[in-house]
């Protein structure tokens, strides 16, 4: 049965969304100078690939921590919406009514293929309202992508964001490695973050199984 990893790995050079402070991952023991080694790391809780929750945008939403382990892992269908500016119904009704309602809907935009240059924060396709209101209809555990975010950069409304985590729908982000994933089944998804008090969102590590 194969696995796929899809997560990016944390590093202090991890690009990182505009206006997020700098990762720290540093040594602080040694073998060699302290008989063991220990690392120390420092940063924000939506790096890297990471899961939103419902408290990242909404007041008095549903923290990670606060969630059942169920909702973390279960099947999921990719939908491949490569060279799409704008996700609507159309791009991605057909395959959910193929397969039927699953606990994720991942995204395959081939966004990460420009992970670490400047483009990867531009550009990426994003959810028309219509999709929205289809996702919030089915209502999955959570939806994901391999891009940066659910809304524009330069938003100020964070449309998406409101309407989907306001559902209780959880956000993946900067997923990577979607090319090895199957579009014509369902698979299994674990995505699981860290587990920290009052979580708003967390890195998470993720793997699919088929």
């Amino acid at each position: 049965m194969p696995i796929s990893d899809l997560t990016h790995k944390i590093h202090s050079k991890l690009p990182l969304y505009p206006g997020t402070p700098e990762i720290e991952v540093t040594n602080i023991k040694t073998v060699i100078n302290d008989g063991f080694a220990e690392g120390k790391l420092s940063f924000t809780s939506h790096i890297g690939t990471h899961i939103d929750a419902p408290a990242h945008m909404i007041a008095n939403g549903a923290t990670l921590d606060s969630l059942s382990i169920e909702r973390f892992v279960g099947s999921a269908i990719v939908i491949d919406i490569k060279d799409l500016n704008l996700i609507s119904i159309d791009n991605i009704k057909k395959p959910i009514e193929q397969f039927g309602r699953t606990e994720w809907v991942i995204f395959r935009s081939f966004w990460s293929d420009k992970w670490g240059t400047p483009d990867y924060f531009t550009g990426f396709p994003i959810l028309d309202p219509n999709a929205v209101d289809f996702l919030l209809k089915i209502n999955p555990s959570g939806i994901a992508i391999d891009a940066c975010s659910f809304d524009p950069v330069e938003s100020t409304t964070f449309f998406n964001h409101l309407q989907l985590l306001g559902a209780g729908i959880l956000l993946g982000e900067n997923f990577t490695n979607l090319r090895l994933l199957p579009t014509n089944q369902i698979i299994n998804l674990s995505v699981l973050p860290l587990f920290w008090n009052n979580a708003d969102g967390a890195p998470a590590r993720v793997v699919a199984q088929w």
